[in-house]
């Protein structure tokens, strides 16, 4: 017997077509928010798929060229389907608009099928019109061009669809169905699929209340409910975990606070009443306060469905009807949206920190969106057949489809052949560095521009790699979205520096031998050591322990899927299969971070400045006066050089990078003495060699050498802090260093400087003129253990912009014990808000919520005596208190 075809959609589909009709005009809308970055995102995710990455994670051509994991925190389906239509011959900009057709077309489908499990034909077709002509539907597509958020929308319908079937009947082809469409969800928008949970999660509880069973049989129907609910909630958790395992477990690597701050800041973008009803429509950005030129409207159709709604509420006499207890879940919800928007929440977007992740509250127009058609068939609870009201009802959704017309035009311009290659990003992020670079928690600074970026404009071969000490050449050899390939040719052991960002899953092979490689420099960027000789050097992404093993669940849970589906039997082993998939995901989780308070996890940062900051040879100086006179050093006996090997468990807060700064050691030398690949490779418990400085032969002198002398006595490089006129070949005269060997060392592009800038000064060979002083180094006051702390960074009585991200950074005074902390103090000038912070390793990312303020800080080390019910510490002096110093951050 032939299924019965349905006309009613024929006709939806024709009314919605007006919304994507503009999508088929040639050329493209480049003013679009965020259409540059949709058509290089589709670029990038292209080279990594060619370059042989079946789930893409590494975006080669951001950051200045130096690289990010956009695809680990950025969910890829939309991407994937744009990948497939390029394959199939559509350029970016075209395989672009044609994933927001089906988007547009997938989101009127999904909402008339909901709609049809309550309404007649004609009433869900109008419930897809509205749903499909909702402003903040068509803002996302044509003043946003936000591709993967404007497919989410295709996935809410069905998503509470299955879930609702699902809790009707609970039966193993509803729950497949159900992790099937939210995994889909979360792996299209993460932020999408965070801001409907909230949605779904109420709905599911309402539906559970709603359809409770009753009888004698009451206890076993929920308790397959609940069971079958279960099952495919752990199946999604499953089937998107190749995503969310990597993006919560590894965004430690990666500074997340530039996501949230500044321009992203929630704060900044709370909606107001009247701009719910405002017919205002504009292509520009959301501002701050009313000072906004984009429309925040709910939109004429979905108003007057809520308000039909709330008649049929006040006429219904039948107030056990499900179709009463929908409609007031909706406007329930549709209300309590509209709150959380607006500035008036500002209380729950502080208690619940995830929640800034969201960047803007009115993304949750999407969820208001998805409420009016819900409401919009008010009529049809009387009358569940309509047919007769058919022709009325097609006349409301002509009305709809005709009042939003001019919602469905964007700003066109013509195709831009830049804008979808590689060199479209290196674009984007010159325009604003701040909110637009990545950058990572081994990086001390974000990066301004990068010596790739000439190479990217002028379409020259990218030069990725450099010799940074040593005596060789390189040539390049292959460049690939996840790979880079050299060869280098030296005289000596040479240093080899990529300027990509380390990231782990970054390995490199010389001859095809695995080699340690470790992130050095002021952003971080992978570095290996090679032996003298001809050599080839490759440098391959690939997937870390936490990316493996997410990738494995999502495999196991889709065989679990398969199996449940084809093989009935399959059904009665399904309980060992969910439990081991459990196991995995509980495993996965533990392999987190850890505590994230500061003094339980020393920041990665260091790490890149074990090498210049934690060996006692190395003094940062600053030309803020004259240096002192020395005499000449008397020589006397002299000791037998030994080395120095120490045996040291892991702790489990420990990185590589604090072990080198309390053993004063460099992260290269461990790496290499216990033959690790990578720093991550450390794990707690492990014994590992610590090959401390060796001990050389020293005069024993009636005068010493000064700080700079001893800086600069040997090849160990020195940190440099830029002042007040200082140029860089006045400072490269100063060291006798070319001026390129300064801007290799510290990554830059041009010979822009700013104040309290730190340079690395790789090798000095004289002593510096007279107009520097080194920093004083002091003895550890009597009784005390050590010596003051010595500030670095910022100089006293600087001044930062708001969007400036500022690294606190003081000299190490030595190891110290599990119970030793530096203790940063902070205050404001007018003494209204203090901080004590517990620290391990000397350094500090100063967090947002500082700004607008002039900070008062210093430092003391201080063993911990006692810890307090509420977490407060007590702790007895051991080092006198740093100078104070002050600075301003706008």
């Amino acid at each position: 017997m032939s299924r019965k075809r349905d006309p009613t959609i024929v006709v939806t589909l024709a009314i919605a077509a007006f919304a994507w009709l503009p999508l088929v005009t040639p050329g493209y809308f480049m003013q679009a928010h965020d259409a540059p970055h949709s058509l290089f995102f589709l670029e990038a995710f292209d080279e990594a798929i060619r370059g042989g990455a079946w789930w893409p994670a590494w975006g080669p051509n951001f950051a200045f060229g130096y690289g990010y994991p956009l695809w680990i925190f950025y969910a890829p389906l939309a991407y994937f389907m744009g990948e497939g239509l390029h394959v199939l011959g559509a350029n970016i900009a075209s395989a672009i608009k044609l994933v927001d057709i089906f988007a547009t077309v997938g989101a009127t489908l999904s909402m008339y099928a909901w709609a049809r499990q309550h309404f007649s034909r004609s009433a869900a077709a109008f419930a897809a019109i509205v749903y499909t002509y909702a402003p903040y539907h068509l803002l996302d597509l044509y003043v946003r061009s936000a591709v993967a958020e404007y497919l989410a929308f295709a996935w809410f319908p069905l998503v509470l669809w299955r879930w609702e079937a699902l809790l009707q009947t609970p039966t193993r082809r509803n729950a497949t169905a159900a992790a099937l469409v939210t995994a889909a969800l979360i792996l299209t928008h993460q932020g999408a699929a965070f801001i409907f949970a909230l949605l779904l999660g109420g709905y599911l509880l309402f539906l559970l209340f709603r359809l409770r069973p009753s009888g004698a049989e009451s206890r076993i129907g929920f308790s397959r409910q609940l069971a079958y609910g279960t099952v495919a909630g752990i199946l999604t958790l499953g089937l998107s975990a190749i995503f969310w395992l990597p993006m919560l477990l590894e965004q430690r690597y990666i500074v997340v606070e530039q996501w949230t701050s500044v321009a992203y800041n929630y704060e900044k973008h709370f909606v107001f009443l009247n701009q719910f009803f405002s017919p205002f429509w504009g292509y520009g950005y959301s501002g701050e306060g009313l000072a906004d030129d984009m429309s925040f409207q709910l939109g004429l159709m979905p108003v007057v469905a809520a308000v039909v709604a709330l008649i049929y509420l006040r006429r219904d006499r039948s107030k056990r009807t499900d179709r009463f207890a929908n409609t007031l879940f909706f406007l329930a919800a549709s209300a309590i949206t509209l709150a959380l928007m607006s500035p008036l929440s500002t209380p729950f977007w502080t208690a619940l920190p995830i929640a800034a992740l969201v960047q803007f509250p009115w993304r949750l127009l999407a969820l208001s969106a998805e409420s009016p058609p819900a409401l919009a068939p008010g009529r049809d609870a009387a009358r569940p057949t309509m047919d007769h009201g058919s022709a009325f009802a097609y006349l409301f959704m002509l009305a709809t489809a005709v009042a939003s017309f001019n919602y469905t035009l964007p700003q066109y311009t013509e195709r831009s052949i830049t804008g979808e290659s590689a060199r479209a990003a290196v674009d984007f992020e010159l325009v604003s560095y701040r909110d637009r670079t990545g950058y990572m928690t081994w990086s001390t600074v974000q990066p301004q521009s990068s010596p790739l970026v000439a190479e990217y404009q002028s379409g020259a071969p990218l030069t990725k790699a450099f010799v940074l000490r040593g005596d060789a050449t390189l040539s390049a050899a292959q460049h690939g979205g996840e790979s880079e390939r050299v060869h280098v040719r030296g005289q000596t052991p040479t240093t080899v520096q990529f300027r990509t960002y380390y990231f782990p899953g970054w390995h490199a092979y010389i001859d095809e031998q695995p080699a340690a490689v470790y992130p050095s420099g002021p952003y971080g960027l992978i570095t290996l050591e090679a032996p003298a000789g001809e050599h080839d050097i490759r440098l391959r992404f690939e997937d870390s322990n936490v990316r493996a093993l997410a990738k494995w669940i999502t495999i196991l849970t889709l065989l679990l899927i398969v199996g449940w589906a084809v093989w009935p039997k399959f059904s009665r082993k399904l309980a060992t299969g969910v439990s081991m998939l459990c196991l995995l995901l509980l495993c996965a989780c533990s392999i987190g971070p850890g505590e994230s308070t500061p003094e339980a996890t020393p920041t990665v940062t260091q790490i890149a400045q074990a090498q210049v900051t934690a060996a006692p040879p190395v003094a940062s100086v600053a030309p803020t006066g004259t240096a002192a006179p020395t005499q000449t050093p008397t020589a006397g006996p002299t000791p037998t050089p030994r080395p120095i090997i120490v045996q040291y468990t892991v702790q489990p807060n420990d990185t590589l990078g604090s072990i080198a700064l309390k053993f004063g050691t460099s992260v290269d030398a461990i790496l290499r003495a216990n033959n690790l690949p990578r720093p991550e490779a450390l794990r707690a418990g492990q014994t590992i060699i610590i090959p401390l400085p060796t001990l050389t032969p020293t005069p024993s002198a009636t005068a010493t050498l000064n700080a700079t002398q001893a800086a600069i006595a040997g090849p160990t490089p020195v940190i440099y802090i830029v002042q007040s006129g200082d140029v860089l070949s006045a400072i490269a005269a100063r060291y006798n260093i070319p001026v390129d060997e300064i801007m290799r060392a510290n990554g830059l592009s041009d010979t822009l400087l700013h104040v309290g800038q730190q340079l690395v000064i790789p090798a000095p060979t004289v002593t510096p003129t007279p107009t520097t002083t080194a920093l004083p180094t002091s003895t550890p006051t009597q009784g005390l253990a050590f010596s003051a702390p010595t500030l670095l960074f910022p100089p006293d009585g600087a001044s930062y912009s708001s969007g400036d991200t500022l690294v606190m950074n003081w000299t190490a005074v030595g190891a110290l014990n599990e119970d030793q902390y530096y203790v940063l103090r902070l205050r404001t000038l007018d003494g209204t808000r203090t901080e004590s912070i517990w620290l391990k390793t000397p350094s500090y990312r100063l967090p947002p919520n500082w700004h607008d303020t002039t900070i008062v800080w210093d430092v003391i080390v201080l063993d911990v005596t006692q810890v307090n019910t509420d977490g407060t510490r007590e702790g007895k002096i051991e080092s006198p208190f740093s100078e104070a110093r002050q600075f301003t951050w706008q």
